[in-house]
């Protein structure tokens, strides 16, 4: 019973590689907005990685002139603010 399961399946997996390269590409007219989607997202991409990787790179030099600045406490922080 095994190798009947086998045989059945190595049928069905031939005939659908038959079926599928022996098919023609299908050709169709798209129109511009497909196009213009698709470069609005990719440019929309390409600037998500470029400000992820500048915050990344900026990232230590922050942290340097915090460490040169020094942290102010949170007293002085409420004491020089202008609305209270």
């Amino acid at each position: 019973m095994f190798d009947r399961t086998i045989f059945t399946a190595g049928k069905i997996v031939l005939a659908l590689s038959v079926l599928l390269l022996a098919t023609n590409g299908a050709t169709a007219y798209v129109g511009p907005g497909a196009d213009v989607a698709f470069i609005g997202q990719f440019l929309a991409l390409l600037g998500l990685i470029a400000a992820a990787c500048t915050s990344i790179l900026l990232w230590p030099i922050y942290a340097l002139l915090r460490k040169f600045r020094g942290v102010k406490k949170e007293e002085d922080r409420a004491a020089n603010r202008s609305d209270l």
